[in-house]
């Protein structure tokens, strides 16, 4: 079994830590300051050394920044690029389209944490899944054993608090993290500590489990480490890896010598890519003693201060002569610079281009209006006369709230069940009853928060609506082919960069209520005793005073919403002509009186107004 070392390193100096350290590959991410001279030293450092090289790309951008990304993919390519590390479908196949022939990795903040996912991204094109450190032994065992695509595990570095691609902690980053939670708060407190501090994450401890679980693939992953750290646990890995045994890293090349009478002295070089270089030196003289083959093949294992190691050296020479060992070891050097040179060529491959694709006329007729309750209490008889196009309600309660959906039944509204964030695949047992529980109640459509779970609901009989927050119209289009009835676009676009995208298929935008800005999958609120709270109010409150619900999702977990309600009901013509096929009303903390008047407002009825409110990005340029 071979096995696999990946580290992420942010400037030169970690490159240069990780390679020493015997990383198999490095990664990093473009800086926003001369980013694009650093990656660029970064591959021409890794291609002589034979070590991986991949981009690391942690957002979800918009068609804009898309473009600019396919032609980073390009020019990055031809310097010899080996990858790419994404979390976004969008960016995925826009690697694919201008590399065909790169390594195409999936990033642990993608969150694939059922088996259905490592599938999805292997019928997308991703060549590895990197699964995210946040997993159990179970459900990293259970992927690792039947995921179609090789899967790595996080070794080292550090865990969020959080389930990594839910959280928009960081508003108008899409996905792309700026530790925002390392900042102070307090449960419904002031605040006075950094309590959704990331955690120390290490897998030492569970080497021989990993050996059984059948994983090859290492990640020594921290954005904010410095190169000491970076080549302090690469090191610990390596070692662990080579169970303990102190193997010499290097390119292994093979020399050979020819010192013949008459002709020039010959030194040639192969490495195990098939590169060979030679070169020649002065004529040999004669000597009564004669120079030994060991002396010279000696010379050709002095490779200390290079990345080389001699893997074999044979010499010939004829009777009677002798060289100069510094003349030796003068050709060697030579030698072995050409063959660097050689080495840092960018390998020949396949070029694509990128197909943004023809954009879809927008809609001319308005959006319908929907409804997205967090629980069924929250819908009743007059919200239902109110006719919304669809009503999003919680899977997981169906078979015990099912009698407040009988009036939308009898008005003929469509219900759509959503599906809780962060299920593995240890609860399917739960779900596939829930969503017999669906079927029987003739609900006809599933909401879902990832994409792991469309292909099994597609299989059951069930349409399929996305809850992701797309960002691109390649997501989009990645989304239709898989037969996605509708998408939720994320709030973090702008009305002008929803009025650019490709509607592909139905898009809807939440254009009322708390947005989810992070999920946990472990109870967060706790009492200063230790003892659970979680069926009390609870809020994250931040240093300004600015007070998010924290509130119990299902199975114990944590869901943390905004602080404030996103409202447009006064302005709601604005989304007449952006391409959307709904509007979303998201009811997370309001009682049903409330949903009832929300629901009125955007249909012009009444002037309801919430006392504090946020437009969001999406009223920015």
């Amino acid at each position: 079994m071979s096995r696999y070392l990946l580290s992420l390193a942010q400037n030169m100096a970690g490159v240069t830590a990780a390679h020493k350290s015997g990383a198999d590959a490095v990664c990093f991410s473009m800086p926003k300051l001369d980013g694009a001279a650093f990656v660029h030293e970064a591959i021409a450092f890794c291609l002589p050394r034979g070590i991986a090289s991949f981009l690391y790309i942690d957002s979800r951008p918009t068609d804009k920044e898309l473009g600019v990304w396919a032609s980073c993919f390009s020019n990055l390519g031809a310097a010899g690029l080996s990858g790419v590390l994404v979390r976004d479908p969008g960016l995925l196949r826009a690697a694919r389209q201008v590399l065909p022939e790169c390594q195409a990795h999936i990033s642990p903040n993608a969150g694939v944490n059922t088996l259905a996912a490592a599938k999805y991204w292997h019928a997308l094109g991703a060549s590895h899944i990197w699964l995210p450190p946040f997993l159990s032994r179970e459900r990293t065992a259970y992927i690792l054993r039947n995921s179609p695509v090789p899967c790595g595990v996080i070794a080292e570095g550090r865990m969020c608090f959080g389930l990594s691609e839910h959280c928009a902690l960081t508003a108008g980053s899409r996905g792309e993290c700026k530790c925002e939670c390392l900042r102070h708060y307090g449960i419904s407190e002031k605040p006075t500590e950094p309590i959704l501090e990331q955690k120390s994450h290490s897998l030492k401890q569970q080497w021989d489990d990993l050996v059984l679980m059948g994983a090859e693939s290492f990640g020594v992953f921290d954005i904010n480490a410095t190169p000491e750290w970076i080549g302090d646990k690469t090191a610990e890995w390596r070692k662990i890896i080579d169970n303990g045994i102190a193997v010499e890293r290097g390119v292994e090349v093979r020399f050979s010598c020819l010192i013949r009478y008459g002709e020039p002295l010959r030194v040639a070089v192969q490495d195990s890519d098939g590169n060979i270089v030679r070169v020649k030196g002065q004529r040999p003289t004669r000597s009564n003693e004669g120079l030994p083959e060991a002396a010279v093949n000696t010379q050709f294992y002095k490779l200390n201060a290079t990345f080389y190691k001699c893997a074999g050296a044979r010499t010939h020479i004829d009777n009677g002569l002798t060289v100069p060992m510094n003349i030796i070891a003068d050709l060697r050097n030579t030698a072995l610079g050409k063959l660097t040179e050689l080495r840092s060529k960018p390998p020949k491959g396949t070029a694509g281009a990128f197909h943004a694709g023809a954009k879809y006329l927008n809609r001319t007729e308005p959006p319908v209006i929907t409804v997205w309750a967090r629980h069924i209490s929250q819908l009743s008889k007059k919200l239902s006369d109110l006719k919304p196009a669809l009503i999003y309600v919680p899977l997981m309660e169906l078979e015990n709230e099912s009698e407040r959906l009988l009036s939308f039944f009898e008005a003929g509204i469509p219900v759509c069940a959503w599906l809780p964030r962060g299920l593995g695949d240890d609860e399917r047992s739960a779900l596939h009853a829930a969503l017999g529980t669906a079927n029987s109640m003739g609900i006809k459509s599933i909401a879902v928060p990832c994409m792991g779970y469309a292909d099994v609901l597609q299989r059951t009989g069930f349409e399929v609506r996305a809850d992701i927050g797309v960002t691109n119209s390649q997501t989009l289009k990645e989304y239709k082919r898989f037969g996605i009835k509708s998408v939720l676009l994320s709030p973090e676009l702008t009305l002008g960069a929803v009025r650019d995208l490709s509607h592909v298929t139905d898009t809807e935008l939440q254009v009322y209520g708390r947005i989810p800005i992070a999920f946990c999958e472990n109870c967060l609120m706790k009492t200063p005793k230790g003892v659970c709270a979680c069926d009390n109010v609870n809020e994250l409150v931040d240093m300004q005073g600015a007070r998010a619900p924290m509130l119990r999702e299902y199975k114990h977990r944590t869901g943390i919403y905004s602080a404030n309600k996103i409202f447009w009901g006064d302005r709601v013509r604005e989304f007449d002509n952006l391409g959307l096929w709904g509007i979303r009303l998201a009811f997370v903390t309001e009682n049903a009186r409330e949903c009832v008047t929300v629901t009125e407002r955007y249909m012009g009825i009444g002037n309801y107004e919430p006392g504090e409110f946020t437009r969001g990005i999406l009223d920015g340029v």
